[in-house]
């Protein structure tokens, strides 16, 4: 989505938004883009495609290989229980509005963005209906996050490129929490301490990279359904257990 010219266009019209950690950049030539993703079989996430030549977005090919990316993923994750994502690119979309604009608006910016949005995908040949999750790639707008998403839901807004980003936002739509680290006293693994929040290394819900190998946690995947319960022990007497590893790319 870009921000359309200042010279030929309002700037009071009305929009809706969400939250992460940006740069504001204001003027015409500054993108902002939104995606649709198909939505046939469970989950569908939209990924969108941006203005090339400007700072802070993303090609349609950068974007297809995202998503691609994510779909193998999370088919991986849910050892086989999530099928493929099926996804579509948008072309890039002209917004009515400038990103001073948008800026006006303070808090409802992003939403106002995002509805401004979705009013052009049926122009571009595509039914917001249709798809599970529909993630937004803008850029340009003051607002104070990277990527936010709806938990659970439909839509994550993007305002960096990271493949990253992408999973970590998927993950709250599919309804997963911050995955954190209880960082006890006195070297106990245990006990009184701290949270800290996005505290778990291992997980891309926490500080993970999913490039890098990192997935949702055991307890992540448990809550959505893809650890099996006769794969679960919960421990309550004393005894010898064996650990397998729940994030191994074997069968």
């Amino acid at each position: 989505i870009r921000g359309s010219d200042p010279r030929a266009a309002d700037t009071d019209a009305a929009s809706k938004t969400s939250t992460g950690e940006i740069v504001p950049q204001p003027g015409a030539s500054d993108p902002l883009c939104a995606c649709a993703v198909d939505a046939d079989s469970p989950p569908r996430l939209p990924c969108c495609d941006a203005w090339p030549n400007t700072r802070n977005t993303i090609s349609a090919a950068d974007a297809t290989n995202a998503m691609k990316f994510h779909s193998g993923w999370i088919y991986t994750n849910s050892y086989g229980a999530v099928p493929r994502v099926d996804f579509a690119v948008t072309p890039l979309l002209m917004l009515p509005k400038t990103v001073a604009a948008y800026d006006a608006f303070g808090m409802t910016r992003d939403d106002v963005l995002q509805d401004d949005a979705e009013a052009l995908l049926p122009g571009a040949g595509f039914t917001l209906s249709d798809y599970d999750h529909v993630l937004y790639r803008f850029d340009g707008l003051n607002v104070p996050y990277g990527g936010i998403a709806v938990r659970p839901g439909k839509w994550l807004r993007l305002r960096y490129n990271g493949q990253y980003l992408i999973d970590h936002e998927a993950g709250h739509n599919y309804g997963l929490p911050h995955a954190n680290l209880w960082l006890a006293d006195n070297a106990s693994v245990y006990g009184t301490g701290d949270n800290r929040e996005y505290g778990n290394p291992f997980d891309v819900m926490g500080g993970g990279d999913s490039e890098r190998n990192a997935f949702y946690c055991l307890y992540n995947k448990a809550m959505l359904g893809w650890m099996p319960p006769e794969k679960l022990l919960k421990v309550t007497t004393n005894g010898t257990y064996r650990l397998h590893a729940h994030d191994a790319r074997t069968n």
